[in-house]
């Protein structure tokens, strides 16, 4: 059989890869949550910058009336 130095010595090797395999799960975990959180930044910007876009159209006459028309039964 193997004696003890060894298998102490393999012990620690299996340890240390189970660290380095955790670290990385970690590291992938984290970029990505941040490639997550910066689409999520990305696709409120965009619905920002429409909403504004849409608030700043002109209206066309029938739009208008439509609206007008809407509030008053409203």
């Amino acid at each position: 059989m193997t004696d003890p130095e060894e298998l102490r010595s393999l012990k620690l090797q299996l340890k240390e890869a189970k660290a380095r395999e955790e670290e990385a799960r970690a590291r992938e975990q984290a970029e990505r949550r941040q490639k997550e959180e910066a689409q999520v930044r990305e696709e409120e910007a965009k619905a920002r910058e429409q909403a504004e876009r849409r608030k700043n159209q002109k209206t066309t006459l029938k739009e208008y009336l439509h609206n007008c028309h809407f509030y008053l039964y409203k």
